[in-house]
């Protein structure tokens, strides 16, 4: 009898400020994920178009409203599953932990725009 290895969630986090990046990328490794980073957005485009199942896609705070909402809509057009969140710009690392976990509960069930 073969068993079926758990695959890890892919998230792409997506923010001008590269420290964030990383914090956020070592924070949701140590959840378990597999973490791309873009910090433009040719970087985006390239990481998304290469692999668009993603199962979360953070966008910082500094990703543009109309940049955001486009993001969004192109993965409702896709008939993807994916989770687009934007946290907080100061939010507790604890709190995004927990928010992650939920999303990603979440997107089991059904694909979710969350804000």
């Amino acid at each position: 009898m073969s068993r079926s290895i758990p695959t890890r969630p892919l998230v792409l986090c997506y923010g001008k400020y590269t420290n964030l990046l990383e914090s956020r990328r070592l924070l949701l490794e140590g959840m378990g994920c597999e973490v791309d980073i873009a910090a433009r957005q040719t970087d985006f485009q390239r990481c998304f178009d290469k692999q668009p199942k993603y199962a979360l896609i953070i966008l910082c705070h500094t990703i543009a409203t109309e940049e955001r909402f486009s993001i969004e809509s192109r993965c409702r057009a896709q008939g993807s599953n994916t989770v687009v969140y934007s946290p907080e710009a100061l939010m507790d690392p604890e709190e995004l932990t927990l928010r992650v976990s939920e999303l990603l509960d979440r997107r089991a069930v059904r694909g979710t725009v969350a804000r």
